[in-house]
């Protein structure tokens, strides 16, 4: 006799797993608290479309009907298809309607005996254990509740409808205050089309949001009011939105979304050879993405509305937020019936709406919050467990754990289908669902639970890296293909479905590659397919980037200082002046400099001052917008060329990849990312305080304007000697308006000539530089010379093997093959203790290593 099945939910994933299940001989119960299928299509704006062609988004073995000719079906039309579905495979008499899940509860197994489990359910099968669901059940219109009993759980409750996100307002400016109406977009997209037309009509309307929502209702009120009654859409984030799915005429599938396109990132568990390959091709995939922005640029104003996003495409893409625009947007911007805004909090008053820089609050009518839904909150409701609540939430830190993104490993009988975001969801929540089917029928067996954590953090360390601070998304967006390779070898099917090795690289996935009728369908006949206990999990990478970069030819720029004058008369008070002479030295003779102009360590102040050497008469002055105090300063025929390891840096394709991408790919190497590695600075810094810190080698001030932004230190100079690494300094310093009055300047000097008085300073920061300098001897003991007594130097490397390393591997390390200085951590130790430093201590992840000693 089979189990009993029961499944939460009739939209999408809901359907396709009550097909799946009842093809298995299961007769499964759907519990759908509407009145009909289509679960999120039901509740949409009246303009919404779908995104996708309509070819990417249909189920393997029912296409769409031929009377939907549009390429981008409308959301009725995407409902139909959905109720035609289920009518088709007879789905609907399985559907309990008007019936809404209150909670679940796990019984029959102890919580304790539970976390003794090594498999999951403590068997590894979907029915091994004792235990049961009781699923609390109300039906919505009469109220009443019942209790279903069942054997099997599976959650297809989507995670974009049911529980808003209510942004936090100050004390006392919330919504009460305000004299109009406050509704979220989940309100809006409830109302029949009637009502929504009569709410929005002849109103002044604000739309809180960026995502496609807030442009969606923005386009609809644009087109119900014009310019009489414009429509102010105020977002705090700029987002990367499409005005048609192909860039400079090439379709996006083709940049993005072929077995080609996912050679060029990394991904959860690959081979060495693919890590290889996403690390040497990691300038195409930035090149990729750079190509994107460029025609977004070019064909949208997006500068002319300060709507250019500050992080990348392919970050946008990989956690899942890159949108389709409605039609015309952009013509409705340009004509005033849509009014763009940016406005990092907001408050309420008595008439509108209280915006970070305006002087007057915002009159209006209406406000829609489209700032999204709580997916996660929604989806840990649904337990009445609280043991079961914290383990479904995971933490802010963490995404939703969940095994090949449908079984939690800690909690028995259950899958969830449909969390996990992507661009091509029906597709993946097909596949999933066939997964979940093998499972159910005993055709294949789960691992230990602690190597379906293993999994869970590889997948969750990929997403951080590419989604950044959206991670919790749980976007597969730019890893779809490698995901579905992975489901189809657990079910012992072919995962390359294209003919021929052309098409299967460069060729775009869709849904009809993975039809019901292949090989997906039918597992090779075999009755059971077990993953090992203990799967082949790689361990970390103890290598790191290496750049041959004698073989590579970057363009760079040549820059030569000229003789200066003084700018501006002496200001300040002697005091002041006395500091400043005593802090910047000339690089040639390390003589006290004669500053002429106002004083402070800020960007204006360094702009308009002279500085001049007593005793050699060197002039130096601001070049563009940094301090060029390189000895070479002011040569008119002599050009000095580096070692290509600095020359790279100097170029202005890296200088411009550096934060858009090459930075982010030393995280394969163990470096823990920018804000952890900050916050691990600052506790080494604690006794500098207070003092001046220099940020040598600081690249694009990654981590200067973090530490000028911390106000834990009287002034920050960032220091570089690449000319273009500076310029994107100074741009990503014009992006944040509190950097520019803070005490921080731009100077450009030679590590190994720093152009500070001896004992001037009380911290130095080298961040990811140790490896480039040409004599890490001579910067370290430049680095002593200006330190004070007390002073720290903390710094960042990657290390050329660690204590793990194999040692049959360290010779094809060692430094003579390389274009760095990739040192030891006992060479680093030495370096600085011969240089006089004291109180070595170090902190090593894989091939990353922090470490901090002090001037005695």
């Amino acid at each position: 006799m089979k189990k009993s099945v029961a499944i939460i939910g009739a939209g999408t994933s809901g359907l396709l797993a009550c097909k799946y299940i009842v093809e298995k001989g299961f007769n499964p119960i759907v519990f759908e608290a509407e009145e009909s299928v289509g679960g999120l299509w039901k509740h949409t704006a009246e303009s919404t479309k779908l995104q996708n062609a309509k070819e990417t988004y249909q189920f393997s073995d029912f296409p769409w009907p031929s009377s939907v000719q549009e390429v981008h079906p409308n959301h009725t039309q995407v409902l139909k298809y959905l109720q035609s579905y289920a009518k088709h495979f007879g789905i609907v008499p399985y559907i309990k309607f008007n019936s809404k899940v209150i909670s679940i509860d796990y019984v029959g197994e102890s919580y304790e005996e539970m976390e003794s489990w090594d498999l999951w359910g403590g068997t590894g099968k979907p029915f091994g254990s004792r235990g049961k669901w009781n699923i609390i059940v109300q039906d919505t219109k009469s109220c009443s509740e019942e209790v279903h009993q069942v054997e099997f759980v599976v959650l297809c409750i989507g995670r974009f409808s049911g529980l808003p996100n209510i942004p936090e307002f100050p004390p006392d400016q919330g919504p009460e205050v305000f004299n109009g109406k406050v509704i979220h977009s989940m309100d809006y997209s409830d109302m029949d089309k009637a009502s929504a037309a009569e709410l929005i009509r002849r109103k002044r309307i604000v739309i809180v949001g960026s995502l496609k929502s807030a442009v969606d209702i923005a386009g609809e009120c644009s087109n119900a009011n014009g310019v009489e009654y414009p429509c102010t859409m105020i977002r705090k984030t700029a987002h990367w939105f499409l005005p048609s799915d192909s860039l400079w005429g090439v379709s996006l599938g083709f940049l993005y979304f072929n077995r080609f396109s996912e050679l060029l990132v990394h991904k959860p568990g690959e081979t060495l050879l693919l890590k290889f390959l996403a690390t040497i091709l990691s300038p195409l995939r930035w090149g990729v993405s750079k190509f994107a922005e460029s025609y977004l640029r070019w064909k949208l104003p997006l500068k002319k509305y300060g709507m250019i996003p500050k992080h990348s495409f392919l970050e946008d893409l990989s956690s899942c937020q890159i949108g389709m625009l409605p039609e015309n947007f952009y013509d409705k911007v340009e004509e005033g019936s849509i009014l763009l805004k940016k406005s990092q909090s907001l408050g309420f008053c008595k008439e509108g709406l209280i915006i970070d820089g305006e002087p007057q609050p915002l009159k209006t009518d209406l406000v829609i919050l489209a700032t999204g839904y709580k997916g996660d909150q929604k989806l840990k409701n649904m337990f009445k467990s609280h043991i079961f609540q914290k383990h479904i939430f995971g933490s802010a830190t963490s995404i939703v754990p969940l095994y090949r993104q449908i079984i939690h490993p800690r909690i028995p009988q259950l899958a969830v289908i449909g969390y996990a975001e992507g661009y091509f969801n029906l597709c993946s929540s097909e596949i999933r669902c066939q997964w979940l089917t093998h499972f159910l029928d005993g055709n294949l067996e789960l691992p230990c639970v602690r190597d379906m954590d293993k999994d869970v953090m590889m997948w969750e360390k990929n997403m951080k890296q590419y989604a950044g601070r959206n991670f919790r998304r749980s976007c597969i967006g730019s890893t779809n293909i490698w995901y579905n390779d992975q489901m189809c070898k657990d079910m012992g099917c072919k995962h390359k479905r294209k003919k021929g090795i052309f098409a299967e690289y460069f060729q775009p996935y869709g849904s009809v590659d993975y039809a019901a009728s292949s090989s997906l369908h039918q597992v090779h006949s075999l009755r059971q397919t077990s993953f090992p206990k203990c799967p082949y999990l790689p361990h970390d990478s103890q290598l790191r980037p290496r750049l041959r970069c004698s073989s590579l030819r970057f363009p760079f720029s040549t820059i030569r200082a000229s003789s200066v004058v003084a700018l501006e008369p002496e200001l300040g008070t002697q005091q002041n002046q006395k500091s400043e002479v005593e802090l910047f030295a000339c690089p040639v003779c390390y003589e006290p400099m004669i500053r002429k102009g106002p004083p402070g360590i800020n960007l204006p102040a360094i702009y308009r001052s002279g500085f001049m050497c007593k005793r050699c008469s060197k002039s130096y002055s601001s070049k563009d917008i940094y301090l060029d105090l390189t000895v070479t300063a002011g040569s008119r025929e002599y050009i000095e060329v580096k070692p290509t390891g600095t020359e790279l840096f100097r170029s202005p394709l890296v200088s411009f990849l550096y934060e858009r991408g090459w930075r982010q790919n030393f995280n394969r190497s163990g470096f823990p990312g920018p804000d952890e590695e900050f916050k691990m600075a600052q506790e080494y810094f604690k006794s500098a305080e207070g003092g001046l810190l220099v940020d040598v080698s600081c690249g694009s001030g990654l981590f200067s304007r973090k530490f000028a932004k911390s106000g834990t230190y009287s002034g920050v100079i960032a220091l570089d000697f690449s000319e273009n690494m500076l310029r994107q300094c100074y741009n990503f310093i014009k992006s944040d308006n509190t950097l520019l009055t803070t005490n921080l300047a731009l100077v450009r000097a030679d590590v190994s000539r720093l152009p500070f008085s001896s004992g001037s300073v009380a911290a130095v920061h080298a961040g990811a530089a140790l490896h480039c300098w040409p004599s890490p001897s001579n910067a370290v003991a430049e680095i002593t010379r200006i330190l004070r007594s007390g002073g720290v130097f903390v710094g960042t490397t990657f290390l050329r093997y660690t204590s793990s390393t194999p040692w049959i591997l360290r010779p094809l390390r060692q430094r003579s093959l390389q274009n760095y200085n990739y040192l030891t951590e006992e060479e680093i130790k030495d370096l600085c203790t011969s240089c006089g430093l004291t109180n070595y201590s170090s902190k090593v992840q894989q091939s990353f290593i922090m470490f901090s000693a002090q001037k005695p």
